[in-house]
This record gives structure tokens, C-alpha cells and sequence, in this order.
């Protein structure tokens, strides 16, 4: 992650962001993941961790999003797609997220 300001971005529409299906029909039962965590590894970087989802609609996960989000919600939600299906991610902190509380869901 090169610009970590360039990934803000509106926040997440569910109907638009998240139903599979491109006539918003059907949804694929897809849960969400278990057991997210995260460690700050150092001021300028966090690990996020979790657990595959128990269902994942019968297709193979081929990457996660993650949103963050101040528990405040002054600012835009920080969002990004993972590189690939791995259950973690480094976060390189932004520096206007120093100090602040945010909330992390993936």
C-alpha cells in the first residue's frame, strides 16, 4: 500500500457493495468472518486477523474488504480489498488515524 489516502472512499452501500448478483435478485449466503482482530504492531502499522466465514455461498473466496472506520464517523471510511484469500493484513496507519479510535470490519 503505496498512498494509504488514496484508498478513502465513501462508506460502504450494502445493496450496492456486497449483493453477488448483478440484477440484485438473489444474494449468495455468504457470512461474515469470525473472530476479527487486530494488534498494533507499531505506531505506524496494525495486523488485522480473522477466521474464514462458516458459509461461503459455495464459491471460493478469492480476497476480503476491510472497512475502517473512527468510532466517530468524522471522516470516510477507509477501504480496502486484499491482495488475495489470506485471513490477515498489515494496515500501514495513516497519520491522521494517529491516536484515534477506529472501528475494523471485515
Amino acid at each position: 500500500m503505496s498512498d494509504p489516502g488514496a484508498l478513502y472512499v465513501d462508506k460502504p452501500n450494502v445493496q450496492k457493495d456486497c449483493v453477488l448478483d448483478s440484477l440484485d435478485i438473489a444474494t449468495i449466503g455468504v457470512s461474515q468472518p469470525q473472530n476479527v482482530e487486530t494488534h498494533q504492531t507499531s505506531p505506524q502499522e496494525v495486523e488485522i486477523s480473522w477466521e474464514e466465514p462458516i458459509q461461503d455461498g459455495g464459491a471460493q473466496i478469492q480476497y476480503y474488504r476491510i472497512f475502517v472506520n473512527d468510532k466517530e464517523n468524522l471522516y470516510q471510511t477507509l477501504s480496502i480489498n486484499t491482495p488475495d484469500k489470506k485471513t490477515f493484513y498489515k494496515l500501514k496507519v495513516p497519520q491522521t488515524m494517529w491516536g484515534k479510535d477506529y472501528t475494523v470490519t471485515v
